[in-house]
């Protein structure tokens, strides 16, 4: 059983969506539960499930990783994995928004795709993602590039082309 806590916080330079990214889940087994430490995203649940039915669904069809991999083998999770947050503004209160972003190690992406903007943030020197790294500083800018590719790269589905907006 899984039980996931996922937290992308509304706040920021980007206004109603700061996202600190941060996944925690709970893996419990017949044993006491116990917390899984490593990076894990929303995209490791059907890995996880095929895994713990003993369904052979091919790596290469899923996204992410079964979650047995953390929790009895934290090791061997690269600790710059990335994990991929969406957050589609639900409220009108809120304005029109859809952001998706992307953490890599201690970098954190956000793009929000109504505006057009991209914002890079060090969690490791500003953890709740608050003040954007400068993009005309060379290396902010080289990451930015790279995690926008990796971000590029993971997105699928329609929702930007059929999300009804404005």
């Amino acid at each position: 059983m899984c039980l996931l806590n996922h937290r992308a916080l509304p706040q920021s330079s980007l206004e109603t969506a700061r996202f600190s990214i941060d996944h925690h889940v709970v893996y419990a087994d017949p044993n006491p539960a116990a917390r899984i430490d490593a990076r894990v995203g929303l995209n490791d649940i059907v890995p996880t499930l095929a895994e713990l039915l003993g369904l052979a669904i091919p790596e290469a069809e899923l996204a992410g990783q079964s979650l047995l991999l953390p929790a009895l083998a934290p090791q061997r999770v690269p600790v710059d994995r990335p994990v991929f947050c969406t957050i589609l503004s639900q409220k009108s209160a809120q304005g029109d928004f859809l952001r998706h972003a992307v953490r890599a190690g201690t970098d954190v992406l956000v793009r929000d795709v109504f505006e057009d903007r991209t914002e890079l943030y060090d969690h490791s020197v500003d953890p709740d993602d608050r003040t954007p790294r400068d993009l005309s500083d060379p290396a902010a800018r080289a990451t930015a590039d790279r995690l926008a590719e990796i971000l590029r790269q993971s997105l699928t589905g329609n929702i930007e082309t059929t999300l009804l907006t404005h």
